[in-house]
């Protein structure tokens, strides 16, 4: 089986530098973007694309099903991290903004612990864990994931380390692994194998 991981399009809120909610919408740039990844995948064989429910994702991957006539599977388990929705819509730099994000971070080993309506990492940690489980009853071999920039970074860790992966492990999966708007990456897994990564975040259809 092979994954092909998308990162959606660059966003409105992409562009402002703010945290997301999940109505929110492809800029110009992001449908640009995703425009030129689909014809990309005019030449790449695809049985199916599961797609995030969030919007910007769902948009995403319209336009792919639109140039190459596959089918869309919308799958509740592939969204991005849930952040305090008090902080949705606002900067990453406002004081308060700052400081929920420094608490959360400090309580980041603890999994009952949460600062009010988020997901922590464990919770995002077991979506990626029982999403690839789910890949094992698929009878497609050439899967289209578009999804988000951390909850492709988890699944790359999962796949590494497996479904304990270590909270503060994934910190520098989150740092090192760059993530940008329609990046492809690329798993295989054969029978019996573990997970490998072809290519990580793949730009060439931007002329990057």
């Amino acid at each position: 089986m092979k994954l092909y991981l998308v990162r959606h399009g660059m966003s409105l809120l992409n562009e402002k530098g703010v945290h997301q909610h999940n109505s929110t919408e492809l800029s110009g740039e992001g449908l640009a973007q995703a425009k030129r990844l689909a014809a990309r995948f005019k030449t790449i064989p695809i049985d199916i694309i599961l797609s995030s429910h969030y919007r910007r994702a769902e948009q995403t991957a319209e336009i792919i099903a639109d140039t190459i006539g596959k089918p869309i599977e919308i799958s509740p388990i592939i969204h991005e991290v849930r952040r305090p929705s008090i902080i949705e819509g606002r900067g990453s730099d406002e004081p308060d903004v700052v400081a929920i994000k420094a608490l959360i971070e400090e309580n980041l080993d603890r999994p009952d612990w949460h600062h009010s309506d988020e997901e922590s990492l464990f919770d995002v940690r077991l979506r990626a864990s029982t999403f690839l489980r789910s890949l094992d009853d698929r009878r497609e071999e050439n899967l289209l994931v578009v999804t988000h920039g951390t909850f492709m970074r988890m699944l790359i860790a999962v796949m590494l380390n497996g479904p304990e992966v270590d909270p503060r492990l994934f910190l520098k999966y989150l740092s090192f692994f760059i993530s940008t708007n329609t990046g492809l990456t690329i798993c295989q897994k054969d029978l019996g194998d573990p997970w490998r990564m072809v290519t990580w975040n793949d730009q060439a259809h931007l002329g990057e």
